[in-house]
């Protein structure tokens, strides 16, 4: 991702996100209510970007093989025998940011704060399970309404648009496929219909 601003190095920038962590006190105290939901707010946001990009800097670095390089295995294992993780955990840190470089759009959001990770995690999803045989242009427009549906509604209300998706980006396939469908438990249900003595 290109930044206009002065960017700085991964590793200078980390370090620097890292000594400001260590100069905030997280005493309340002397700030208004509302003040303290804002840091509540502004805090979410900023650990959500930093899952984003620990997830893409993750993806980047196992599909540049560089832990098999520097100590031999792969990255999730590396990270779940070196970091605390799980095997799980670890795989699945990788597969997120694989997930955010395969939708741009959706990356830049989650990096930048727009979309929660939680909610990019979703949309993820949710993209990879449109049907085949969508065109660029189809997964573009799923890839821009999700990021978008993403101001009005949480991961869980994300998924569930996932239903109506398909019938406004492809409404013909959406058709077919719903014929397909009912074509099919047609057939099993009369499949499963017979008589024994």
């Amino acid at each position: 991702m290109e930044n206009t601003r002065n960017s700085l190095s991964v590793p200078m920038g980390l370090a620097e996100i890292s000594a400001i962590l260590d100069s905030i006190d997280p005493d309340q105290r002397l700030l208004s209510d509302a003040d303290r939901l804002a840091t509540v707010v502004a805090a979410k946001q900023l650990a959500g970007r930093m899952q984003a990009l620990t997830a893409t800097l993750a993806a980047d670095t196992a599909d540049a093989e560089a832990s098999e390089r520097v100590v031999g295995v792969p990255l999730a294992s590396w990270l779940a025998a070196e970091h605390r993780l799980t095997r799980r955990e670890a795989h699945r840190l990788v597969g997120q940011g694989r997930d955010l470089a395969r939708f741009p759009r959706l990356a830049q959001a989650a990096l930048s704060g727009g979309v929660g990770f939680e909610q990019a995690t979703t949309i993820s999803r949710v993209l990879k399970q449109l049907p085949d045989g969508l065109g660029i242009t189809q997964i573009d427009q799923a890839e821009e309404m999700m990021v978008g549906f993403a101001a009005q509604f949480d991961s869980a209300g994300l998924s569930q648009l996932s239903h109506h998706l398909v019938e406004i980006v492809d409404p013909v396939g959406a058709e077919e496929r719903e014929a397909k469908r009912l074509e099919q438990e047609l057939r099993r249900a009369q499949a499963g219909r017979h008589l024994n003595f």
